[in-house]
């Protein structure tokens, strides 16, 4: 039989099944694509403009986080402030769609029923990838339109769409591999993230070892960024040099991990991946007859992940620390931008706004761990030995909590020994900005509880959509729109204190109350509802 047969009415029943999640990323991509031009249009007068590439450029930590400025315009400031967020978004959504089709099919069932009928063996893969492939084209449509409205030229708009299109076809072709791989949708989700942090680290360190030229307002980045997908789009330059030559590299890429992704599939059965799961013990440890031994246990890989990747964030942010506060102690007009804080203190204040969105990231995955535990029936087996809801509830919200503090606290450790010495900074004031900055996190924490306690069923939605907003609206993210003040106050992130001296007790009051009560509603929800199992 042909192994490509059937793909066609595959994907029209996939599209059919995933038309709703689709549309939120489609709508969520195109509200950002049109806010963010929008925001950088009314904004930026001439001089603004300057002061901001100018800041940013001239600053290489800034550059780690940023696209290579490639000169002065405001199509050139688009590309090279907001494409980061836009591509990590694209990223995201690729890999949810490439095992949304293809690994949590062979998770629930779906693959084994859809391989008894007259479907082909590579159906499912390519269908996953048509429909990966098609929401990409999208991006590049809405992303050409958005720019275009504000009279930037058509086909430069359509280049910086192309570029954003060129990363989610990569990442397509990486997971097309990734689901081969691992046995599970965490694990190959997680080969998909890994994978995007180390090719973004690369290119990272290449705009950090780059030069800013004053007279082209250019940053020329070091040439070890052509080692990484980011580094291809990045090195475009759309609206300056539109080196378009750089398409090449995507399109061989992604065919090449194809190729290799359908030749893996030959080697492994329906419902196992090539790197099989690791048999256990014959008899469970003494420290697995509990909750939360269990738990622990059963994130123990993901957790270690997330510990080693996070620590290293924070190494990583040491070292460029001095180089980050002598750019920010240079720039005229510092206060103009950032109000009223020193250098050192916008600094200690960004450096923990951005390393804590992956430990926001680490925590409300683990909270959804319970819930996947539930559409899997394994929660009822737990259940059956006399466990109580609330002492199951209860355990999952302490693991996870635990292991949040305890990241926390070895990122804070990384920060100071990796270079914050050099700037000044007492390992004591960077505790105390990380400990505010964890309260946020059990707040978005607390909403997953509630979600899962009362609508399960959207819980998963519930809780990215929630993380997306509180991060979008951050003090990271959230100044690139322009939405005023009282907008990016939804955001609990906002109500942190940049100047440590400025603290008021009373956001942390009130945020610490709603803790308890959507807290208390999840439990409340959890134990009096049904549960929802496959």
């Amino acid at each position: 039989m042909n192994k490509f047969k059937g793909t066609l009415i595959l994907t029209k029943s996939n599209l059919k099944r995933d038309a709703f999640r689709l549309s939120i990323w489609i709508i969520s991509l195109t509200l950002i694509s049109f806010a963010l031009i929008a925001a950088y249009s009314t904004m930026m007068s001439d001089d603004t403009l300057k002061e901001m590439i100018i800041m940013r450029a001239t600053n290489p930590a800034i550059r780690m986080l940023d696209s290579p400025s490639p000169g002065y315009s405001l199509g050139g400031f688009y590309t090279s402030r907001g494409s980061v967020l836009i591509t990590i978004l694209i990223i995201a959504m690729t890999i949810q769609t490439i095992i949304k089709h293809t690994r949590d099919n062979e998770e629930s069932g779906v693959s084994e029923l859809i391989s008894s009928t007259m479907v082909g063996r590579y159906a499912p893969l390519l269908s996953a990838v048509i429909i990966s492939v098609l929401t990409n084209i999208f991006v590049v449509i809405i992303t050409t339109v958005a720019l275009y409205s504000h009279d930037l030229d058509l086909l430069y708009s359509f280049y910086t769409g192309i570029s954003f299109g060129l990363m989610g076809l990569f990442m397509t072709g990486v997971m097309a591999i990734a689901v081969q791989i691992s046995q599970t949708t965490s694990g190959a989700s997680k080969f998909g993230w890994l994978t995007t942090l180390f090719f973004f680290t690369i290119s990272a360190i290449g705009n950090l070892l780059g030069k800013f030229d004053p007279n082209t307002f250019k940053v020329e980045s070091h040439n070890i960024t052509f080692l990484s997908p980011f580094g291809w789009y990045q090195q475009m330059y759309v609206f300056h040099e539109n080196n378009m030559y750089l398409i090449i590299p995507f399109i061989i890429s992604f065919i090449v991990l194809l190729i290799i992704g359908f030749k893996l599939i030959n080697k492994r059965d329906i419902g196992s991946g090539l790197i099989p799961a690791k048999k256990g013990r014959k008899d469970a440890k003494k420290s697995l007859l509990s909750p939360l031994g269990l738990f622990r246990n059963l994130g123990k890989k993901s957790y270690t992940t997330w510990f080693i990747t996070i620590v290293l964030f924070g190494l990583l942010f040491g070292f460029v620390s001095d180089e980050f506060e002598e750019g920010l102690s240079s720039i005229e007009g510092l206060e103009y931008i950032f109000g009223s804080v020193n250098s050192t203190e916008y600094f200690l204040a960004l450096i923990i706004s951005i390393v804590i969105i992956p430990l926001l990231i680490f925590y409300v995955q683990s909270l959804l761990r319970i819930r996947k535990e539930e559409v899997d029936n394994t929660i009822e087996n737990i259940l059956a030995s006399g466990v109580t809801r609330r002492k199951l509830l209860i355990t999952k919200i302490v693991e996870s909590t635990l292991n949040l503090y305890i990241i926390l606290l070895f990122l804070v450790i990384g920060i100071y020994v990796g270079g914050l010495t050099k700037v000044d900074i007492g390992i004591s004031v960077i505790l105390q900005s990380a400990f505010m900055n964890s309260i946020p996190i059990l707040l978005v924490g607390s909403i997953v509880i509630l979600a899962f306690g009362i609508l399960p069923k959207y819980v998963t939605l519930i809780t990215y959509g929630v993380t997306i907003i509180s991060v979008g609206l951050g003090p990271v993210f959230g100044p690139m729109f322009n939405l005023g003040e009282n907008i990016l106050k939804i955001s609990p992130f906002t109500h942190i204190p940049t100047p440590l001296d400025d603290f008021n007790i009373m956001p942390f009051i009130i945020m610490s109350i709603l803790i308890v009560v959507m807290t208390f509603f999840g439990f409340k929800g959890f134990e009096n509802r049904n549960l929802d199992l496959n």
